[in-house]
C-alpha cells in the first residue's frame, strides 16, 4: 500500500523506513489537521449532524475528531447507517487550526444584563467547537450596523421593550393589511420598508439605554399617501354568499395578489360558480370548520374535492375515537 503511494507521486521508494513512533503520527497528525483533505467526524458526528460511528476495524476512539472516509450502508433492517475510519485527531489539533469567526450580534429580550448579545464562534471545517457569548453595554463601534438592524428586527417582531413598540406594532399591521390588499404591489408599506426607516432612526444608539430613550413614533402617512391608502381600504371587505356575510382576506401568494372568500362548512357544500362574487384578482377558499381545520382551495373544483375527502374522514375519525376510549 505504501508502494503503491510512492509510485502516485512519482517518488522513488526507499529501501529502509524509518519506525513510526508518536512524534511521527503527532506529525502526520498535524499535517491532516492542517489541509484536512478528507470527511470529518467530530464524537461520532458529521458536520451537517449525521450520526456516524467509528468503524469496528479502526484502531480509533469514538471520541474526538477522526479524520478518514464516510462509508454509508443498510443494516440488516434496512436502516441507513454511516461508518468512518482513519486518522484520529486530538482536540488540541482542532482548536489549534481552528477559526474565529467575526462576532454577530443577537437580540434577546430574556437577558439579564443587556438584550443585546455579542455572539462569537469558533468553528473547524463546518464544525462549531465553541461559542462565546458576551452581553452589550456599550457597543462597539465596529457593531453598530448589525446592533441597528438586530433592534429594528426585534421591533418588527414584536419581542423588543420600547415605550413605542405598540405603536410600531400598529402601524406595521395597517401597512401589512395595505400590502395585501395591493397585490404586493406597494412595496413602500412591506415591511423591508418599516424595518429600513427604523434602522435609519437607529443611527444615534450607542447603548441600550440609548435605545429607550429614543422616539420611534411611526406613521402610515410616511409609507403610504392619504390617495392611495383610502383607494385600497375602499376595497370590500366582505360580501354576500348564499345570504350569509363572509368576510375577504386579502393575500399574496408566488408575488401576485389573490382574495380568499372566507366561508362556512354548509355555505361551501352549496357553492355554485354563479355565486362566487366577480372581484378584480382570482378569487381563492378559505372553509371554517369549528374546530377542525380549515380547508383552503384555489378553485371551486378543488374545494368540492376537499370538501369530499373531509366528509370521508369524519366517520374513521369518530371510529378511531371510539377504539381508543
Amino acid at each position: 500500500g505504501l508502494a503503491s503511494v510512492y509510485r502516485a507521486l512519482e517518488l522513488d521508494i526507499p529501501e529502509r523506513l524509518a519506525y513510526a513512533d508518536d512524534r511521527m503520527l503527532r506529525r502526520f497528525q498535524d499535517l491532516v489537521a492542517r489541509l484536512m483533505p478528507l470527511d470529518l467526524v467530530i464524537d461520532e458526528e458529521a458536520a451537517d449532524g449525521t450520526p456516524v460511528r467509528v468503524a469496528r476495524g479502526s484502531v480509533c476512539g469514538s471520541w474526538g475528531g477522526v479524520a478518514g472516509t464516510i462509508r454509508y450502508f443498510a443494516d440488516r433492517s434496512g436502516t441507513p447507517r454511516a461508518a468512518i475510519e482513519g486518522t484520529q485527531l486530538p482536540p488540541d489539533l482542532l482548536r489549534h487550526y481552528a477559526t474565529t469567526e467575526p462576532p454577530t450580534v443577537q437580540f434577546d429580550p430574556r437577558g439579564r444584563r443587556s438584550p443585546l448579545i455579542a455572539v462569537r464562534r469558533v468553528t473547524y471545517f463546518g464544525f462549531e467547537l465553541d461559542r462565546e457569548r458576551v452581553p452589550l453595554d456599550r457597543i462597539p463601534e465596529e457593531l453598530l450596523p448589525q446592533v441597528q438592524r438586530a433592534l429594528a428586527d426585534a421591533l418588527v417582531a414584536g419581542t423588543a421593550k420600547h415605550r413605542d413598540a405598540g405603536r410600531v406594532r400598529q402601524v406595521l399591521s395597517t401597512l401589512g393589511e395595505l400590502h395585501r390588499r395591493s397585490g404586493g404591489r406597494l412595496t413602500s408599506a412591506s415591511s423591508d420598508a418599516v424595518r429600513s426607516a427604523l434602522v435609519e432612526r437607529l443611527r444615534t444608539v450607542r447603548s441600550v439605554e440609548d435605545f429607550q430613550r429614543l422616539a420611534l413614533q411611526l406613521e402610515v402617512g410616511e409609507f403610504v399617501s392619504v390617495e392611495e391608502r383610502r383607494a385600497l381600504e375602499m376595497l370590500p371587505s366582505h360580501v354576500t354568499v348564499l345570504g350569509e356575510r363572509c368576510p375577504l382576506d386579502y393575500e399574496v401568494e408566488d408575488g401576485r395578489g389573490i382574495v380568499r372568500l372566507r366561508i362556512r362548512e354548509h355555505v361551501a357544500r352549496r357553492l355554485s360558480p354563479a355565486d362566487i362574487p366577480v372581484l378584480d384578482r382570482p378569487v381563492g377558499f378559505t372553509v371554517v370548520r369549528g374546530k377542525q381545520p380549515s380547508l383552503r382551495a384555489a378553485s371551486l373544483e378543488e374545494l368540492r374535492k376537499l370538501i369530499r375527502s373531509a366528509r370521508a374522514l369524519g366517520p374513521r375519525r369518530a371510529a378511531a375515537r371510539r377504539r381508543r376510549k
